[in-house]
């Protein structure tokens, strides 16, 4: 299960990943986040991306988490992703 944009007062704001085994992995947003339409549709469809390519849930999450949170930091409201500026981190993420 995936939940983005959680607010959990110790650990500040982030992305959320718990699996079937019990196991949960916390990806701290980056100082500069923001709330952006899309921002968790990108997260989950670059995760599920990266678990199709062969990744490993975790490592696969925590990539998803991080090309999100800076594509929702480049972004210039909280309407519109940024990310036809980003599709060569897209990409990168695709070829390896």
């Amino acid at each position: 299960m995936i939940a983005t944009g959680i607010v959990d007062g110790a650990n500040g704001t982030g992305d959320l990943l718990v699996e079937a085994s019990g196991t949960v992995v916390w990806q701290p947003a980056r100082q500069d986040a923001q709330n952006v339409a899309g921002g968790g549709d990108l997260l989950t469809a670059t995760f599920a991306g990266l678990l199709n390519a062969g990744s490993d849930p975790q490592a696969a999450f925590t990539r998803a988490s991080t090309l999100a949170q800076a594509v929702i930091a480049a972004s210039p409201d909280g309407r519109d992703l940024a990310l036809l500026d980003h599709l060569q981190d897209v990409a990168a993420l695709a070829s390896g």
